[in-house]
């Protein structure tokens, strides 16, 4: 390539394998001769912004290219004399793949914040199909007796999901305005970092937990502490029971721990992982199981009286941050720091 230097992103080898293409960072392409192993050509002159991410080939010879600023173009690539053409649209974040579906009269396209689009080739009109977080999702919740509609929260954004599909509806319009909070009180008792705050129904009790190895039992009315439970061990978790009689928390060892709410007094224990914190607790309206999930990746039902584990579900590939039971008791949601959101159906 004599005094030509680039950075490969990406490669795409022709049909009849005479030539492949390399996308480059520098924002342009670079055409290999295989036959010859001899660079051929690179172009075009006026190159893309924040380089050539992807590229694929049309059964016509012309480029299709992603690049890292959502550009989506073609480039006419005949005899390897590269130049743009007219077709070109722009997505949201860096493009990371190119799919064409059949001869090519449509193509996928798949970005760094984890959206994927529908492209018609002919007038390089599209729709988004799918949107998800791209980090890892932090938590999620229910409304109070509500199942249609699912709050997971990730960086920087905050998602509603919708029943049955569970999809989020891409957010095309809106505004930023002021937001104003009201400091009330200020409870501090905990010396790190807050885990879990769990309300009671009644809104008049919280408990908190804490990577301290505390959990506190805080009177909202009053603003001052009940109860406190230390232990040798980092608290991810608490959970109120239905009846509110009791609670249970979990932590980085591994334990599930059964406590009175009246005297905080330690019930029983049960070893809630082989490997791992478990990270996420809840139990369902009933009381009769709970569920748990943590960095073993795998989500357990639980017989709550009895201490028994009935099922696993295994299906994630990174740790478990989260997980919830629907309030129609019918399925569980569960999220992990690999961005997934899974749906499992309650087995019981």
């Amino acid at each position: 390539m004599g005094q030509l230097k680039r950075v490969v992103r990406c490669i795409e080898i022709d049909s009849d394998d005479s030539f492949f293409y390399c996308g480059t960072t520098t924002g342009d392409i670079i055409a290999v001769n295989m036959a010859s192993k001899k660079f051929q050509a690179h172009g075009p002159k006026e190159l893309f912004s924040l380089g050539v991410t992807a590229v694929t080939l049309m059964q016509n010879k012309d480029l299709l290219i992603g690049t890292g600023d959502g550009t989506i173009a073609v480039v006419k690539g005949k005899d390897c004399n590269f130049k743009r053409t007219s077709k070109k649209a722009k997505v949201e974040g860096s493009v990371t793949a190119l799919a064409v579906r059949g001869v090519g009269h449509q193509f996928f396209v798949g970005t760094a914040v984890s959206q994927l689009y529908k492209f018609n080739y002919a007038d390089f009109s599209y729709e988004m199909l799918f949107s998800s977080h791209s980090a890892p999702v932090n938590d999620l919740c229910f409304p109070r007796g509500f199942s249609d509609v699912l709050i997971t929260c990730s960086k920087e954004e905050i998602r509603l999901w919708t029943s049955p599909k569970e999809k989020t509806p891409a957010h095309q319009s809106g505004q930023h305005g002021p937001t104003y909070l009201t400091k009330f009180e200020s409870l501090k008792q905990h010396r790190a970092q807050i885990t879990h705050i769990h309300i009671r129904k009644n809104d008049s009790e919280c408990i908190t937990s804490s990577r301290d190895g505390t959990c506190i039992t805080w009177d909202l009315l009053t603003l001052v502490r009940i109860h406190m439970v230390r232990v040798n061990t980092l608290f991810m978790n608490v959970c109120f029971h239905p009846d509110e009689f009791q609670f249970i928390t979990s932590g980085t060892d591994r334990r599930i721990t059964f406590w009175e709410k009246y005297d905080a007094s330690k019930i029983r224990e049960l070893e809630g992982s082989k490997s791992g914190s478990v990270n996420s607790m809840d139990i369902l309206e009933n009381g009769q199981h709970f569920v748990s999930a943590g960095d073993d990746k795998l989500v357990k039902v639980w017989l709550y009286d009895e201490g028994n584990c009935t099922h696993i579900g295994v299906g994630h590939s990174a740790q478990i941050v989260g997980v919830k039971v629907a309030p129609n008791n019918r399925f569980i949601i569960s999220i992990s720091s690999d961005g997934a959101i899974l749906k499992w159906k309650f087995p019981c």
